[in-house]
């Protein structure tokens, strides 16, 4: 489930369309400052917050609902929060498990998994997952190189990736084992801290990378090839920075309907969900999609994501152009169809052990809309064991969008 590269030029375009940019917080090391910027214009809205800052946290991210900027302590492994209105760090606690520095810290979309980097000895990097907020963590599995990974973030769908700086190149890594694979190098000669965050909103990677040579970037990384486009040269600032994107995994667009909660159409066999849910599946829970990103059909960042669906079975998003029923749907399987006329197909996937998965961005060109096009989106997902009326699968609510240009 790999999330679509986007051009700097593709960002371009989506800056034009009056999409607003991003929040970016951090700090800079160099300067000793506590600092907020933007996506959009990281070097014009680059503005230091409080008091002159030295604090050592080379670990930092913003939780999964984009209220709290937390942090680590690289050497004494103190965590805790950052005020965003003065920049003070107010140590928590110190976390268990690491021994040796921490250089990386990032938040997953579930808001209770979070991963943490430890530099150890012999140029070795280890991976660490728990929970930030009490600073409790398990051991996850070493990178499997010689090097050190300085920086993590990880992306909507539960992509983790990595930036080594000294064999400069992006990786991605596997979370449940912690084993890193090359994508390809940065083509920037980095050195001493970095930082590097995903905007969820865009599914975007930028990096404030700092070189051996005292240059510095704003760069939106490549995915899939590793390198670093560009996006604004900082050495002006004489910045090294630490940064956070402040972007929520659980902002959703569009509009929700059809749900099988009793509000509408009754489910099957009175297998109701709860308050916007599908109808009920074998769990008890009903199946649920949301969209994020953006409407616009240009930009092309329309994502979904389907939760409270069977673990390991298959689940199908689909788009049409009506919503049947007047959008109360209709009896289907274990569930309502919601969605119709002209129904296309847009991609199956296997929900993860939570029940979760997700679709997009980079939807545009199968679904075929444009500018002003209404399509309502569902998913359809088995449910071979337990199926509360017998059919063996079930569908989730529905989701209304109303493209932009």
């Amino acid at each position: 489930m790999r999330t679509a590269f986007l051009s700097s030029s593709f960002l371009s375009l989506f800056a034009t369309l009056g999409v607003a940019q991003t929040e970016v917080w951090g700090l800079d090391l160099r300067n000793d400052a506590f600092f907020t910027s933007n996506t959009g214009d990281f070097v014009g809205g680059y503005t230091p917050i409080g008091a002159p800052n030295n604090e050592q946290v080379y670990a930092l991210d913003f939780d999964a609902t984009a209220t709290t900027l937390w942090g680590v302590r690289d050497s004494t492994k103190e965590y805790g929060t950052f005020d965003l209105t003065t920049g003070q760090f107010t140590g928590i606690g110190v976390v268990s498990g690491p021994t040796s520095l921490i250089t990386g810290l990032t938040a997953a979309k579930n808001g209770t998994d979070w991963y943490l980097l430890e530099y150890g000895p012999s140029l070795t990097t280890h991976l660490w997952v728990g929970d930030i907020t009490t600073g409790s963590f398990n051991y996850v599995g070493t990178m499997g190189l010689n090097s050190l990974m300085i920086d993590i973030a990880i992306d909507v769908q539960g992509n983790l990736y990595g930036n080594d700086i000294l064999l400069n190149s992006l990786y991605s890594i596997d979370p449940s084992t912690g084993l890193a694979t090359l994508i390809g190098p940065t083509g920037q000669p980095t050195e001493y801290a970095q930082g590097m965050d995903f905007d969820w909103s865009s599914g975007i990677l930028y990096a404030a990378l700092f070189n051996s040579d005292f240059s510095s970037v704003f760069a939106e990384m490549d995915l899939s090839t590793g390198f670093a486009n560009v996006l604004q040269d900082t050495t002006p600032l004489s910045v090294e920075c630490e940064i956070a994107v402040k972007s929520s995994g659980g902002s959703t667009m569009g509009s929700a309907y059809c749900f099988g909660d009793g509000s509408g159409m009754a489910c099957p066999c009175g297998n109701n969900g709860v308050a916007g849910e599908g109808c009920a599946n074998s769990s008890g829970s009903g199946g649920v999609v949301s969209s994020f990103g953006s409407s616009s059909a240009s930009a092309d960042l329309l994502w979904f994501n389907g939760s409270n669906l069977l673990p390991g079975q298959p689940a199908l998003l689909f788009v049409g152009e009506n919503a049947v029923n007047n959008g109360n749907g209709a009896l289907f399987g274990d569930g309502l169809r919601c969605a119709g006329l002209n129904v296309i197909r847009l991609g199956v996937m296997v929900p993860d052990v939570n029940g979760d998965a997700s679709w997009g961005p980079g939807l545009g060109a199968l679904g075929g809309w444009t500018s002003g096009d209404v399509r309502r989106f569902q998913t359809w997902y088995r449910d071979p064991n337990g199926s509360p009326c017998g059919f063996g699968f079930n569908l989730t609510n529905g989701v209304e969008v109303t493209f932009t240009p």
